[in-house]
């Protein structure tokens, strides 16, 4: 994406603040607002409209992702019996596909993953306890995940 530099600091603060509210309310809570998500999908929307893209486009790549993480999160949930991805998450993935396209999700999950995976073993290191069973939040993750994620693809590197 080209764009200029006010604009491009306006997009990343709008991402930063928003990832510090997903962040603090998952982090005690264990829960997306609603409101964050929707902030979050609608400025991403926005931002990515007004750097020269279609907005149905940008509405259908969203709806793809949340049909992709909520069929993730329907086939986890019938095959372990246990819900392993939050609905919050899954609107989070459609709302970060505003920002950052359909085909960049996989990295963003994949980071995403990557911070969580490091969280649990510095967990494991500092002699907390953990296990396959800890719940975690996954909100911080998917926000370092985005941001990372947002950044590759503005440098070119996506």
């Amino acid at each position: 994406m080209t764009t200029t530099l006010p604009f491009w600091i306006v997009g990343l603060t709008l991402l930063l603040v928003h990832m510090l509210w997903i962040s603090w309310v998952d982090a005690r809570q264990m829960i997306i607002p609603d409101a964050a998500n929707l902030s979050l999908g609608v400025c991403g929307l926005f931002w990515t409209w007004m750097s020269g893209q279609s907005l149905f486009w940008l509405l259908s790549q969203m709806a793809c992702a949340a049909l992709l993480l909520w069929s993730l999160r329907w086939a986890y949930a019938k095959f372990r019996g246990k819900v392993g991805l939050g609905l919050g998450d899954v609107k989070f993935a459609a709302a970060a596909t505003a920002w950052t396209g359909l085909l960049a999700l996989p990295w963003l999950i994949f980071v995403a993953s990557l911070s969580a995976l490091a969280c649990m073993v510095i967990f494991q290191i500092s002699g907390r306890t953990s296990s396959l069973q800890t719940r975690i939040p996954f909100g911080p993750h998917l926000c370092v995940g985005l941001l990372v994620t947002w950044l590759a693809l503005s440098y070119g590197y996506l």
